[in-house]
């Protein structure tokens, strides 16, 4: 076949723009944008409210781990200032010995000038 033969011949086509499609076509994007956008804001919305919601559930466990911490450690000071256990702390695993009965001085709570709170020696010590 010969080139002559053929009756068309490759040529470059110029499109013209359909302006009043051009228009369309923005027209609906824009149409479609301007309704994404308020579901675009709940989304964020929704996502600050998810994350305020895990944090507010992170710091009501940290709260209720103190919380206990405390009331553990509110038992185990008052388990520990109890006089009975320190005496007892005293004798067992510090090797001290109780005192004698009557070397023992009972100091009351109250009203008392601070030369009624010194320490006395016995009568036989005298």
């Amino acid at each position: 076949m010969s080139s002559q033969a053929r009756r068309w011949s490759n040529r470059a086509i110029a499109r013209e723009v359909d302006v009043h499609r051009t228009r369309r076509l923005w027209a609906a994007f824009g149409g479609v944008v301007f309704a994404a956008v308020p579901f675009a804001v709940y989304l964020l919305i929704q996502n600050e409210c998810l994350k305020l919601s895990y944090d507010v559930n992170d710091l009501r466990a940290a709260h209720d781990s103190l919380s206990e911490q405390q009331r553990r450690l509110e038992v185990r000071r008052a388990t520990l200032s109890a006089l009975d256990r320190v005496e007892e702390w005293a004798v067992l695993e510090n090797g001290m010995a109780r005192p004698d009965p009557e070397r023992v001085v009972v100091v009351r709570r109250g009203d008392r000038s601070p030369g009624d709170l010194m320490a006395r020696g016995s009568s036989a010590a005298r």
